[in-house]
């Protein structure tokens, strides 16, 4: 943020030096919290569970099927950008919206992950001690 007071304005559709800077700063704190509530997760699992295996549906069901999520999410923000004044919206709104979209890409790769329609048909399991196990 400092970026955009002392060199110059931030501007997505330019893509200048201080958007690019605000950009990987926000990618890099918000991996670091991911980071960070993974590993509380895992080692509160491990203390509760005492068993070592820890598996992610959602996880594996975004891998199994993330190119198809990939161009399905991109057409849903077509969708958005053209069917929703996003200039106009509230703060609630915004959050409500990202929320749905979220929402329905998580629901969509969970059940194309079930009904094994797409993706690959042989998924690996991540145990909590870094073993890979065929499902």
């Amino acid at each position: 943020m400092l970026s955009h007071y002392y060199i110059e304005d931030m501007s997505r559709r330019e893509a200048n030096l201080s958007f690019i800077a605000f950009s990987v700063c926000c990618i890099t704190f918000w991996m670091a919290v991911e980071t960070a509530c993974n590993l509380v997760f895992h080692l509160v699992w491990a203390f509760i569970n005492k068993s070592q295996s820890l598996f992610s549906y959602v996880n594996n069901s975004m891998s199994q099927n993330g190119l198809l999520i990939f161009l399905i999410a991109n057409l849903l923000t077509g969708v958005v950008n053209l069917g929703i004044s996003t200039k106009a919206c509230s703060s609630f709104c915004a959050i409500l919206i990202l929320c749905t979209y979220l929402l329905f890409l998580n629901m969509l790769a969970l059940y194309l992950n079930k009904a094994k329609l797409f993706g690959k048909k042989d998924g690996v399991k991540l145990t909590f001690d870094s073993k890979y196990e065929k499902e």
